[in-house]
């Protein structure tokens, strides 16, 4: 993505860990930035997708599917937060996490605003807007 640094995110070593491992992916930046991300890495992760909003619902999808995306995890309140660390500690080892946010997620940890256990667990891979980074 111009401007973005999107070129440089995606490494060729970056490509062939998410078809090989399928690690969980936090994607970090503006709107037009993690929308452009998780229309890049779409082909990339186990189907079928399915999306959670935390700030239009409380409960963790327990749905079928091999990939959960989470929208604006950023957005999850402490209660979501315990639920998604339980949830990683009993879901199916196949599925794929993705999550989304336009704030770095760190400060919050530091705050004590963010879990640290699901940030490390939401965070294996980060795809993180250069805007960001500054």
């Amino acid at each position: 993505m111009p401007g973005e640094g999107w070129d440089n995110v995606l490494t060729q070593d970056v490509l062939a860990r998410l078809k090989r491992q399928h690690p969980n992916i936090l994607v970090a930046g503006p709107a037009a930035f993690v929308h452009a991300a998780l229309r890049s890495i779409e082909p990339l992760v186990p189907q079928p997708i399915v999306s959670w909003r935390p700030y239009e619902t409380r409960e963790v999808p327990v749905e079928s599917y091999a990939t959960l995306v989470i929208h604006r995890i950023d957005t999850a309140d402490a209660d979501q937060q315990r639920q998604l660390c339980e949830w990683f500690d009993t879901r199916p080892r196949h599925v794929q996490v993705v999550s989304t946010t336009v704030a770095p997620l760190y400060p919050f940890v530091e705050n004590g605003t963010f879990l640290e256990a699901l940030y490390y667990r939401l965070n294996h891979v980060s795809l993180i807007s250069e805007r960001l980074r500054d």
